[in-house]
């Protein structure tokens, strides 16, 4: 945390090092004297100088920066790069400062940045000694930055930090400089020190901003009295100057006031530094006692844990022992402690873990550490015996240790051996049972599995069943085992197993958790999926009938039809004869007939017209069923377009949007009665609102159909009613308010039904309706 601080501080410093420089040059571009001097009779900082400082600051913001992006390497070397050319540019600056200083050349140190003329400037501006051997030094403790020379950033930045507080002594104290290489601009000096101190706060690992950082109490003395040691020398002194130049106190009592002062100052930090060691060190104990608390506690736990716990370091070491693991392997711990864990392990487990710990510290690959595994361990009577081992890295700082938790599981393994025993019992049982463990590995294979399986239980054991089984991963019967596995929860499926030879038997299983992994158990159930085959045939043989039965209905639905166009065929003759005989009373008697038999003619007129339409509705319905289909690939946009000619769409007071709409499979003549169809009742559905809008467009579904739409914004209908959109004669508006015979829909549902496809409709009153109907995508198979 201290680090980032200090690294921001660096940044921020640099930051107002390179404003404070640039409004310097902005100032003797634009002569702005307080730019350039912070009072009228103060030196004011030169040209050179703040294009020194320029570049300084650059140089170490370009640091600043190079350092947060390490981790990328080309953005990396280029602000490293662009640090360290600033650098050198700023021991030029240096040089060209020494120069004008030595020879008096004024031009170097004074440039006017629009025209390039010398400026005649008068008076002590000028490039100080001082300044020149600070820029030297500053462009050395860059360079020293990136070589890594911790010793020669000190050695450089301290002395330029040093000349800049001298020069500062001026403007705190008044008078002359107490140095020729002291007479600095005020924010020359200051710029020196925040520059000198940036870098110093960039190398938090090593020199004195590790002191600055670091928790000892070294640390916390140097954070304490670094800033009173810096204001108040200064802040006594000026006092007493003040003092002085009023006429009092005079030399000796300054004198004594100064001594007096210090003393008591001084007092009071050494009394503040004492009594902040002494809460540090009560803090300290106090931690040391939790430590040694934790410790007690942590060794409790291990001193009574029932695993082994054994630590290593990196040269197979043993450094402690558990009580556990002196009981388990026979050894007292100081017998074991400073010799190679090898002695716990048989000889080829030994070369091994040799090999698997050289490998690791060599790579990183991890083989052991991290994972529970089973070994062989050796007590120190010779015997061997099964153990679980689990080993787990630790470091405390660049130390590294390896502690290994030891489970022996002898007796897991005799219990295992104990239930293979009971094999002898199982074996006569006529259900399958077989045990498999969270490797897919069969524990255990009973006889009767093995027939049913087609096999023997010798060669499944100890085999992996997606081995002896290849291609099993991907069958429902996986899937169950993976889910019981995981979830403990036990499951029952009936599954038909595929054989090599291509036949296959039918099983009822029953799969369940169990502590070696899940335990299965089945039957046989060929016979009885024969018999419900059988029983499928006959409900086949039933459906074949059924379809007999519905062949026939269609047979009398054609004859339906036949007879409803002879029936609409022969009412067109006494309609004609009405309609035409109602004409010619109206024509030739019309100023001899009273208003109600003018009334009643025309509603008699009306009504002919009306039942012609319906007449010609019903006979374009029974075309439907007796026309063939003419399916091909249809443009449906040049369809569209069509059917939008012929209702003359574009001199309608209708705001239209068309989207692009893709092919289909199906036949010409019908789609277009379709579109004529919705896009008429959209278009007399919406005439009587204020802004008509009428939207003809598609949805893409995942069943490989297309979903075409006419969507209007007109009056609706109330979605109770919506079964009785698409049936004969059903009409939802009154004939007053719509014209109409609610046969329209019927026939573009017929239409659609035809197609293989389904017709719907969304809608509410006053608020539009919306009619979509599916169509099977384009054919690749028709031309």
């Amino acid at each position: 945390m201290c680090s980032l601080f200090l690294r921001r501080l660096a940044f921020a410093f640099a930051l107002v090092v390179i404003l404070s420089a640039g409004l310097t040059l902005i100032g003797w571009w634009l002569h702005i004297e307080f730019f350039t001097r912070l009072r009228p009779n103060w030196p004011a900082m030169v040209p050179l100088t703040a294009s020194g400082f320029l570049l300084a600051g650059w140089s170490i913001l370009s640091l600043i920066i190079s350092i947060r992006s390490a981790h990328t390497a080309h953005i990396h070397r280029l602000w490293k790069y662009s640090s360290i050319i600033s650098a050198i540019l700023v021991s030029l600056v240096a040089a060209a400062g020494f120069i004008a200083n030595r020879f008096g050349i004024k031009a170097i140190q004074f440039l006017d940045f629009s025209t390039l003329v010398y400026l005649d400037i008068q008076g002590p501006d000028e490039h100080a000694p001082g300044t020149a051997i600070n820029f030297f030094l500053l462009s050395g403790a860059l360079l020293a930055f990136h070589l890594r020379s911790v010793w020669l950033l000190t050695f450089l930045s301290v002395p330029c930090q040093l000349l800049g507080w001298l020069g500062i002594t001026r403007y705190v104290y008044g008078g002359q400089p107490l140095s020729p290489y002291a007479g600095m601009a005020l924010h020359t000096a200051a710029s020196f020190i925040a520059l000198a101190a940036a870098l110093i706060f960039l190398r938090t690992d090593r020199g004195l901003a590790r002191l600055l950082c670091d928790s000892s109490y070294g640390g916390v003395i140097v954070r304490q009295l670094l800033l009173p040691a810096l204001i108040l020398p200064y802040s006594m002194g000026w006092l007493l100057l003040s003092l002085n130049s009023i006429g009092w106190p005079g030399l000796e009592a300054s004198v004594s006031i100064l001594v007096i002062l210090s003393v008591f100052i001084f007092s009071c930090l050494i009394w503040y530094s004492a009594h902040t060691l002494a809460r540090l060190e009560q803090e300290k104990k106090t931690a040391q006692a939790e430590l040694l608390e934790s410790r007690e506690h942590s060794e409790a736990i291990i001193n009574t844990a029932i695993d082994a716990i054994i630590t290593i370091n990196t040269q197979g070491i043993i450094e402690s022992f558990s009580p556990s693991a002196e009981k388990m392997f026979g050894y007292r711990s100081a017998e074991v402690i400073g010799h190679k864990v090898n002695i716990l392990m048989p000889d080829s487990y030994a070369r091994e873990h040799d090999d698997y710990l050289t490998n690791y510290l060599q790579t990183g690959e991890k083989k052991i550490i991290g994972r529970g595994r089973e070994v062989t361990a050796l007590r120190r009577d010779g015997t061997e015996f099964p153990a679980e081992l689990a080993v787990t890295e630790v470091r405390s700082g660049d130390y590294r240790r390896f502690a290994g938790f030891i489970r022996d599981i002898s007796s897991q393994k005799e219990a295992f051996e104990r239930m293979l025993m009971l094999e002898t019992t199982i074996e006569t049982m006529l259900e399958g049972i077989q045990i498999i463990d969270p490797d897919w590995r069969y524990v255990y294979v009973n006889a009767s599995a093995a027939r049913q399986g087609r096999t023997i239980p010798s060669v499944l054991i100890g085999r992996s069943i997606l081995e002896c089984y290849p291609g099993i991963e991907e069958t429902p019967l996986f899937a169950a085992m993976q889910s019981v596995m995981r979830s403990r929860e036990p499951g029952q499926l009936e599954n038909e197993f595929k054989f090599h030879d291509g036949s296959s038997n039918w099983f009822a299983l029953s799969i369940e958790p169990d502590q070696a992994g899940i335990l299965i158990r089945s039957v046989d159930i060929t016979g009885r999926r024969s018999a419900e085959k059988k029983l499928l045939k006959l409900n086949a043989e039933l459906e074949e009938r059924i379809a007999q039965r519905t062949t026939e209905l269609v047979s009398t639905n054609r004859e339906l039809e036949s007879f409803s166009y002879s029936v609409s065929h022969d009412l067109r003759a006494p309609l004609r004869a009405i309609d035409g005989f109602c004409r010619a009373l109206v024509e030739d008697f019309s100023d001899d007939l009273p208003d109600a038999a003018r009334h009643y003619t025309a509603r008699i007129l009306r009504g002919a017209d009306r039942m012609g339409q319906l007449i010609d509705d019903l006979l374009r319905y029974s075309r439907l069923n007796r026309a063939a289909l003419q399916l091909t690939n249809i443009d449906m946009n040049w369809l569209l377009h069509d059917v939008l000619e012929d209702l003359d769409y574009k001199n309608k007071n209708i705001n239209w949007h068309i989207h692009d709409l893709p092919n289909c499979y199906g036949d010409r003549v019908l789609l277009t009665q379709v579109w004529l169809n919705l896009i008429s009742n959209a278009i007399k559905f919406s005439a009587k609102v204020e802004n008509p809008e009428i939207t003809i467009g598609y949805e893409k579904s995942e069943s490989r159909m297309i979903e075409y739409f006419v969507k209007d914004n007109g009056v609706g209908f109330d979605m109770r009613h919506v079964q009785k959109t698409f049936g004969m004669f059903q009409r939802l508006h009154r004939m007053e308010e719509f014209e109409g015979n609610g046969v329209g829909l019927a026939i573009v549902q017929r239409v659609i039904h035809r197609l293989s496809g389904e017709v719907r409709a969304v809608g509410a009153l006053n608020a539009g309706a919306k009619f979509t109907f599916t169509l099977p995508e384009q054919s690749s198979d028709t031309e």
